[in-house]
């Protein structure tokens, strides 16, 4: 408590010194807000870290664009038509126009899709286009890309062939990964994403015009855009700012008009004191804490262990005592939203007894002792509230099991090199949906050489399910998707923790906030808007 107390008084004495100078104010129609790390890369063929994802989508778009209600319209295509069989798109492009002014082709899809099918190129999302025929064949070198089902027929006409009918194949032509770039320029200059101003080509709402590198990056709205008409902001402007306390600050010294915490998180203190005070606004999101074993890797190569590990967690104390934020304690695998809302409990709240049963028969049949057993390292990505987790999982685990374990806490891209490189025993991470489907989470899974598949696991029944799930709708298919998540939750390469809130900040003339996206915010669609008592 006193700890707590100093630590309040602390930050009330730097927000007062802060505040203390003249604030800036807001400029009309122009956003400032945040990001805690330098994005990955701005290549959207690379998409898949939270923080280079939201800016991929300022820059560019699809043929199709989800919207806030989980509905799918289109977009760069201007229609689709789509076989009898389900297994035929024909997308038909409007007119649009790169930044740089020359038009989108179907061209420009066909090189990007077929450069994330390449296998010497790096796309953490290649698996979201496996639906399509000798795309996986292809990414593993098997096929040649020329016998992939993409292929543009003129300049405006793009088909796509697909394996199998795919129910939410349309659902994943909005994500970032199936984004054009510009193939003319990506083929004469391919750090084209690596630069600025009118060396970076775009057909998105936004275009990249300034990035100063650990301190700002700036977009400036996009002239070319085809729908500019419904674009509102005319400048978005994100901070780099690495400590959460700092960003708070700003924000409070109308230096910022909006943070959202998965692009910024916040020590807990101050955000149970914003959420008490009505400032905080929450929203469920498709995202989850989740711990993830290396299932190629001794001792989580037994799956009694894997299971006890996973019993063992308390996730509702987690909950209740850590983040108090209104997370869900995940007792499924999938986010209620993918569902519905409706989530079926798979995991018992209270099964610490399994726990200590399936640690015994693990031993046995590992044929250790309970003092022979390992040292186990658990990474995790490093932030106050993860640190914070870690330590209640590293608790909760020698007190049920009596097993030591240690922490490491590693900078995101280091822990996520470690995860896709298989180079750790267990770790803690999340995962976000990318469409509005279950699939999304599952065919991470479904091949252990997925680079998603950071666990490594690979399970033939699971496989077959999955694929009777892309035949079928309605109910049929919801159930034969249960079926495959009880059986992943009983082999458990991974134990989900808790499913995520979007929460964020927001200064009262921002309006429009809303999130097709997992937990992402559409900055795009963000207004501007001027109280009218000022005047």
């Amino acid at each position: 408590m006193r700890f707590l107390r100093g630590y309040l008084l602390c930050a009330l004495f730097i927000i007062l010194t802060a505040c203390s100078k003249p604030a800036l104010q807001p400029y009309k129609h122009r956003l400032r807000t945040c990001i805690h790390r330098e994005p990955q890369n701005l290549d959207p063929r690379m998409s898949g870290d939270t923080v280079s994802t939201p800016l991929h989508f300022l820059l560019f778009e699809g043929l199709t664009r989800f919207n806030s209600d989980w509905t799918i319209s289109l977009s760069v295509a201007d229609s689709v038509e789509i076989s009898k069989d389900r297994k035929m798109y024909l997308f038909h492009l409007r007119n649009s126009r790169w930044s740089d002014g020359s038009p989108v082709t179907a061209q420009d899809f066909e090189h990007a899709w077929k450069k994330v099918l390449d296998p010497e190129f790096p796309s953490l999302n290649a698996h979201l286009f496996f639906s399509i025929k000798n795309a996986e064949a292809a990414k593993k070198g098997l096929v040649p890309l020329n016998e992939v089902g993409i292929k543009a027929l003129d300049d405006c006409t793009l088909q796509v062939e697909l394996i199998r009918p795919t129910p939410y194949f349309l659902d994943l032509t909005s994500f970032a990964a199936f984004f054009p770039v510009p193939h003319k320029k990506d083929v004469q200059d391919p750090a084209w994403s690596r630069k600025t101003g009118e060396n970076f080509v775009c057909n998105g709402p936004f275009h990249l015009s300034r990035w100063d590198r650990n301190l700002f990056i700036e977009f400036d709205r996009n002239p070319y855009y085809w729908d500019q008409g419904k674009i509102d902001l005319e400048k978005i402007l994100f901070h780099i700012i690495v400590d959460g306390m700092t960003a708070l600050h700003m924000y409070e010294c109308n230096e910022l008009d909006l943070i959202q915490f998965s692009l910024s998180p916040l020590p807990p203190e101050p955000l149970r004191e914003l959420l008490r005070k009505g400032q905080l606004h929450c929203f469920p999101s498709a995202t989850s804490q989740i711990v993830v074993f290396n299932t190629q890797q001794f001792p989580f190569d037994n799956t009694k262990m894997r299971k006890a590990f996973g019993l063992a967690i308390n996730r509702s104390a987690i909950v209740d005592n850590i983040l108090q934020m209104g997370e869900i304690p995940a007792f499924s695998a999938i986010p209620p939203i993918l569902k519905k809302g409706q989530e079926v409990q798979l995991l018992d709240k209270d099964s610490i007894e399994e726990a200590k049963t399936c640690f015994t028969q693990a031993l046995q049949e590992l044929g250790l002792e309970w003092w022979q057993f390992p040292p186990i390292t658990f990474y995790y990505s490093s932030s106050d509230m993860n640190r914070r987790v870690a330590e209640a999982i590293q608790h909760q685990w020698k007190e049920v099991l009596s097993v030591d374990v240690s922490l490491q806490a590693l900078e995101h891209t280091t822990l996520l090199d470690r995860l896709t490189k298989r180079r750790f025993q267990v770790g803690q991470t999340i995962w976000m949906a990318q469409y509005n489907d279950q699939m999304n989470i599952f065919e991470r899974f479904k091949f252990k050489g997925n680079l998603k598949n950071y666990s490594g696991w690979e399970n033939e029944q699971f496989i077959q399910l999955l694929d009777r799930s892309s035949s079928e709708i309605g109910t049929p298919r919801i159930a034969t998707l249960l079926e495959a998540e009880r059986i992943f939750l009983d082999e458990m390469p991974v134990s989900p923790l808790f499913h995520l809130n979007a929460s964020f900040l927001k200064k009262p003339h921002v309006k429009n906030l809303d999130s097709p996206y997992s937990s992402d915010l559409c900055y795009a669609r963000i207004t501007y808007e001027e109280d009218p008592k000022k005047h």
